[in-house]
């Protein structure tokens, strides 16, 4: 970017009509180079001062910065030096990325662990619902051996129960059967009885 302005201006210079600023042709001729040096000096201490400050990299095929391809600085023209091209740090600069420090790759020994341990919490759910299962599968067999129990006690008595009935309807049955043989038996004697006073009788009456 320096060299093609010093380019320009050093062609602007040469190409300054009378009249455009304070040098006539003949103090241009004696004075032209001196000038020229001096301005290209403070052109580039301009410039080297500007990009030391400013710090943003520069393209050698662009011109200066704001002009488009076929412009020219028009402060050119009349021999001035370049204005310092504005600078936008903020938008141009390129700002340094702060990475953090990397997370540490872990071993393939931690892995194996880490999956052994999931192994391990793996199989020990696995246990923990077997012994759940089993526990519950305990605890159904109990509730039906209890119940089974319950119902086995339950015709138990029922069965005593019937028993002792059937044995009080026995006992019953037979002492009523014992009475009414007792009572046939005395009315058997009583008539028998009967007969024999009226056989008695019969013979008084007959002796008589």
């Amino acid at each position: 970017e320096l060299l093609f302005g010093s380019c320009v201006l050093f062609c602007l210079f040469c190409a300054n009509p009378k009249g455009k600023n304070s040098h006539t042709p003949k103090q241009d001729k004696k004075e032209g180079m001196s000038s020229h040096v001096s301005r290209l000096k403070n052109l580039f201490e301009a410039k080297a001062q500007e990009l030391e400050a400013t710090k943003i990299p520069q393209s050698s095929s662009a011109g200066p910065r704001g002009l488009r391809g076929g412009q020219q600085n028009t402060n050119a023209r009349r021999g001035g030096a370049l204005p310092p091209t504005p600078q936008h740090p903020s938008s141009f600069a390129r700002q340094p990325v702060e990475r953090g420090p990397l997370p540490p790759t872990p071993p393939a020994r931690t892995e194996s662990k880490a999956e052994k341990t999931e192994d391990e919490l793996r199989e020990e759910r696995e246990r923990e619902e077997d012994q759940r299962r089993e526990e519950e599968r305990r605890m159904q067999e109990e509730t039906l051996r209890e119940e089974r129990a319950r119902e086995e006690e339950r015709r138990k008595q029922e069965d005593e129960e019937r028993r002792r009935q059937e044995d009080e309807e026995r006992m019953r049955e037979e002492k009523r059967l014992t009475e009414q043989k007792k009572k046939e038996e005395e009315e058997a004697r009583k008539r028998e009885e009967m007969r024999e006073e009226e056989r008695r009788k019969e013979e008084e009456r007959r002796e008589e």
